[in-house]
């Protein structure tokens, strides 16, 4: 991945306003442990507008408990909540599983870079919002399963995971739990 440095201190700030906040602390509190004059600096950090010292960094790996990985890997997954299970209850064992699936999408990603596969946003969407029917929505589904080639059965679910990554360029897990 290359990664300018502009990105790169966006990517920082980020993971550093989501470890405070994942801990409940303010700015103004996160400011006070690392000896900041005032909470601006700190919120110019989150903001991606000013880079982070060595000597910061160290304090707030401390501070937050992380490491530096944490912080600087642009292929870890970081974002809370970055999964959407397939199961109406999400059992204990998918939440055990999960950063193991993070480390793994975090190969991928980085393995998709040494291959220069570059990603590709979402070409196709579908217009739908609460205000929709169930029929929009349900001829919506028809609609790409014909563009898709899903074929005549009644659910294609079985092939469903293969056009998803062929097709939006989606890395799907399938997890037995």
């Amino acid at each position: 991945m290359n990664i300018t440095s502009d990105r790169f201190m966006a990517m920082v700030g980020e993971r550093i306003q989501t470890a405070r906040k994942h801990l409940e602390l303010t700015q103004k509190e996160l400011s006070d442990k690392l000896g900041f004059k005032d909470r601006q600096i700190l919120a110019n950090i989150e903001a991606g507008q000013r880079k982070v010292s060595t000597e910061e960094m160290m304090t707030l790996m401390q501070v937050l408990g992380k490491d530096l990985g944490y912080f600087t890997d642009p292929y870890l997954i970081t974002a809370e909540h970055a999964f959407s299970w397939r199961a109406q209850n999400v059992p204990v064992v998918l939440d055990a599983y999960e950063p193991t699936a993070r480390n793994l999408v975090a190969a991928n990603r980085r393995f998709a870079d040494l291959l220069n596969e570059q990603a590709e946003p979402i070409a196709r969407q579908l217009k739908l919002s609460k205000k929709n029917s169930f029929e929009d929505a349900a001829n919506a589904g028809d609609a790409l399963a014909k563009e898709w080639n899903m074929g005549k059965e009644d659910v294609p679910a079985a092939e469903l995971h293969g056009l998803v990554e062929s097709k939006l360029k989606y890395l799907v897990l399938l997890v037995d739990c």
